[in-house]
């Protein structure tokens, strides 16, 4: 049974500022922050994939940092937004924030009023209303669309889950959150270049590997990096460079390198390109930029690819840099 609960509004205790006392509280209450704001929000999150509407976790914070301190002086629990709360409101029809006005009134009116009314409720009881508030909120469909549509991401929902039920929610949590630090530390370190050809009939160019129907040129390589360019990706990217150099046929004698997904390089990535262009003409391969971005191409001028490379072979389309090779190679056919 519940039994006895305290009644009344709780009064103003100012905190003790002993710093032993916080040094032995900080890992606790960090740990009571971060499962606390996680279930805040993935409750705002579900809310909004099923009623609409975006959330800005930042704001949520900021939220939740007056809420928490309020309630620390009087003595109360972490405030923050809760699963089982979010399923019940939306379950009785709540769409404003007027809903939790009108749960903090009853709130206040059970303290004052109505705590004696709850002495013989049994535990059990409780946790069947959390129980039947969180199937509100539960998703199996989600995870099956999760399996067809990444698979590594399926894994990583089902690993946290285990992880949770398994290990607990704070060990479940910190699971996730290193895992998905592995994840983007690996996706940023290996970003996929790909071989460009030309669409039949049109302008654009596009991965060949997708598209089989887009066109080539013989003696041409034109090549799109992953992503932006820095310490961790350089290498991975220069290797996938020279691969695809090597695997084209005949050998291309050209390469043109489409820099639309690049919107930042770092100076190790710069130094590094520099070196790979100076490579590759030692080897008799020529070297030109399209859609190369203002801040990019200013590093690559301070770095001195620009010297290297020349300004003349830096281009505003795919179409320009192909047409300028074009008008190179037409000089070396004629007889």
């Amino acid at each position: 049974m519940v039994g006895d609960l305290p009644s009344g509004l709780p009064h103003l205790a100012l905190p003790k500022l002993d710093l032993a006392v916080l040094q032995e509280l900080a890992p606790g209450a960090l740990a009571i922050v971060l499962v606390g704001y996680a279930e805040a929000l993935g409750g705002a999150n579900a809310a909004a994939m099923q009623a609409g509407g975006d959330i800005d976790p930042n704001q949520e914070l900021i939220a939740h940092g007056p809420a928490n301190i309020l309630s620390g002086l009087f003595g109360g629990f972490l405030v923050v937004g809760s699963l089982s709360k979010t399923s019940v409101a939306m379950a009785a029809g709540a769409r404003t924030q007027l809903a939790n006005l009108v749960a903090a009134i009853f709130c206040f009116l059970t303290l004052v009023l109505l705590t004696p009314l709850f002495r013989g409720m049994p535990h059990p009881a409780l946790a069947a209303i959390v129980i039947a508030a969180m199937l509100h909120l539960s998703n199996l469909g989600y995870l099956r669309d999760l399996l067809a549509r990444d698979r590594s991401e399926f894994a990583i929902a089902a690993i946290v889950i285990a992880g949770e039920l398994t290990l607990g929610v704070l060990h479940g949590i910190a699971l996730g959150v290193a895992l998905s630090l592995l994840m983007l530390i690996y996706r940023t370190s290996h970003p996929q270049g790909a071989v460009l050809g030309q669409l039949p009939g049109e302008e654009a160019y596009r991965d060949v590997r997708l598209h089989p129907e887009a066109r080539t040129f013989s003696g041409l390589l034109i090549w799109r990096p992953g992503g932006d360019l820095f310490f961790a990706s350089i290498g991975r990217l220069d290797e996938e460079l020279k691969a695809a150099l090597t695997a084209s046929n005949p050998p291309a004698q050209n390469v043109l390198l489409d820099a639309e997904s690049v919107n930042f390089i770092d100076i190790s990535a710069c130094d590094a390109l520099l070196n790979s262009i100076k490579q590759l003409k030692s080897q008799g391969i020529t070297f030109a930029f399209a859609r190369v971005r203002d801040e990019v191409r200013e590093q690559m001028r301070f770095g001195g690819i620009e010297a290297v490379v020349g300004s003349a072979n830096f281009h505003e389309r795919v179409t320009d840099g192909v047409r300028a090779w074009q008008h190179l190679k037409r000089p070396m056919l004629c007889p």
